[in-house]
């Protein structure tokens, strides 16, 4: 959604700064875009590297999954982001911001890539660095998210652990 609290403005200030290093790349924003956004977009001369989609369906938001190198999640605020959990299934690299419950998707350098929030020259570093991947580093860390999925965020484990989570609480005495 084109909120201020996505940091698309954050993301859009380090690909700037990547785009005068002269590092070719596109960027697909899904969600919708603002006055802000387009405007950003303009005054960092990205309009030919840009794209700003709306609402897309499930299926052609997986197209995007398969078609694409790297999932950006400037996010300021995120609990654990669903659409990180989606893209790690499908074997599609995550960059996201260091918030909220993020680093208990990923672990930087293994599963994925963090990068301190509403910094966009430690996002650009983080881009740099997975840039600097060879295929094999990206392929081992693709099946390490990927594994990190099927055994921690099923909806079999998720739904045991809220229960448990819920009983704990109202066994609890005050």
């Amino acid at each position: 959604r084109p909120h201020y609290i996505k940091g698309y403005a954050y993301a859009l200030q380090a690909l700037a700064q990547l785009k005068e290093q002269g590092i070719n790349f596109t960027y697909t924003l899904v969600g919708g875009t603002n006055e802000e956004f387009t405007y950003l977009v303009q005054q960092y001369q990205l309009t030919a590297q840009v794209t700003i989609l709306g609402k897309l369906s499930i299926s052609q938001v997986k197209a995007y999954y398969t078609q694409s190198d790297v999932l950006l999640l400037p996010s300021v605020s995120e609990g654990v982001a669903n659409v990180a959990i989606e893209a790690m299934a499908v074997g599609l690299p995550v960059i996201s911001a260091n918030v909220g419950g993020m680093p208990e998707l990923i672990t930087h350098r293994a599963t994925g890539f963090l990068f301190e929030s509403r910094n966009p020259l430690s996002l650009k570093k983080v881009i740099e660095t997975f840039l600097s991947l060879s295929p094999q580093q990206i392929k081992l860390l693709i099946e390490s998210a990927r594994l990190k999925i099927a055994h921690t965020f099923t909806e079999e484990k998720m739904v045991l652990d809220m229960v448990q989570f819920y009983r704990s609480v109202l066994t609890k005495t005050v």
